[in-house]
């Protein structure tokens, strides 16, 4: 195992996690003890990476994984070759444009990643996780998941997997997890622009497992930056999840949460846990759907009178489904009064 304490200074903390640094600030803020983090990740990396090999083999989606991976090590070899052609006309182009004294602002090629790189199944478990076994740990915070988007059903499947799995590990089977479902991304060429929804539902399973928080995201992002540059409140949200439900300090630390949805007519009525807490953002509700029983989703018109949100469309007669900020990059309107998003969700009607 490599790597050493160092006290987070102006100094030590560029290089080290934002979100990481900035949950911990805010907990040390409010419990007055040192906080002490380890600091174990890689960035654009898959869910399988981070699963050991033997839990991997107990998944039901392990031939899905298997198979890609083997693809991508037989691929690998053109996928160099191809590197190196495209590499050595870049330098070309680039130098002839800096001898010509003209701007050249293309990127170069990316190298591809082969046998024994960071999407190797069980790989960065290998390296990064199983050396820290068996520290004992008060809780993990987890920011993942863009790397998977397009293959949800299988995140669905193997996030759940990896926190059962780190919890034998380390050996503590009511370990904290709190995680962060991915913030809004417009992701410029998706097809569909609604496959990032369907991850962010995959993430929300692991929910029903206990001893787990979600910190929602999806109002501080960047639609054109898969990197958004608010680190400092998504490291809050998941100070508020620990401060709650690991140290006992009251504190709300999740969004708006709906209790019901009913059928009136050719509306749905939608109630909420704390009515009084809900805010509605510039005074307009945007973001929800509704369907009828043919599955066709149409924007709702939503109207709030304080109790209860009523939303409607005139080409849904009898709505059986509702759906809310269903989209790569949605519009969002409901919060509560502590700033915190009603998170993204689709529900069948009563």
């Amino acid at each position: 195992l490599e790597g050493r304490w160092q006290t987070a200074t102006p100094e030590t903390v560029g290089s080290f996690s934002a979100v990481a640094y900035f949950f911990a600030r805010h907990l040390q803020r409010a419990l007055d003890v040192p906080i002490g983090l380890l600091h174990s990740s890689w960035g654009g990396t898959h869910i399988e990476a981070w699963l050991s090999t033997d839990a991997l083999e107990e998944n039901p989606y392990r031939d899905s994984v298997r198979a890609r991976w083997e693809k991508r090590v037989a691929d690998f070899p053109e996928a160099m070759r191809q590197y190196q052609v495209d590499r050595a006309r870049w330098e070309e182009e680039a130098a002839a444009a800096k001898a010509a004294g003209r701007t050249f602002n293309r990127r170069a090629p990316r190298e591809p990643e082969g046998d024994n790189s960071r999407w190797m199944p069980g790989g960065l478990f290998n390296a990064m996780i199983a050396p820290l076994v068996p520290a004992t740990l008060r809780g993990v915070l987890w920011y993942q998941g863009e790397a998977n988007v397009g293959r949800h059903e299988e995140y669905a499947s193997l996030f759940p997997a990896m926190i059962e799995q780190w919890r034998r590990d380390f050996r503590d089977d009511a370990l904290p997890f709190f995680f962060v479902q991915l913030a809004n991304f417009a992701s410029p060429g998706d097809p569909t622009a609604e496959r990032w929804a369907w991850l962010r539902e995959a993430q929300t399973k692991a929910l029903e497992l206990k001893g787990t928080g979600m910190a929602v995201a999806l109002d501080i992002g960047e639609a054109l930056d898969i990197h958004p540059k608010n680190k400092q409140e998504v490291g809050r949200r998941l100070a508020l999840l620990a401060l709650n439900r690991v140290h006992g300090r009251s504190c709300v630390d999740e969004g708006p949460v709906i209790s019901s949805l009913k059928a009136n007519g050719r509306a749905v009525e939608i109630r909420f846990a704390a009515p009084e807490k809900v805010v509605v953002r510039d005074d307009v509700v945007a973001g929800f759907e509704i369907a009828g029983e043919d599955g066709e989703f149409h924007f709702a018109r939503a109207k709030w009178d304080g109790q209860v949100l009523t939303v409607s469309h005139p080409l849904v007669e009898q709505p059986v489904a509702v759906r809310y900020a269903w989209a790569n990059d949605p519009p969002l309107s409901l919060f509560n009064t502590d700033g915190l998003p009603l998170p993204p969700g689709r529900w069948r009607v009563e």
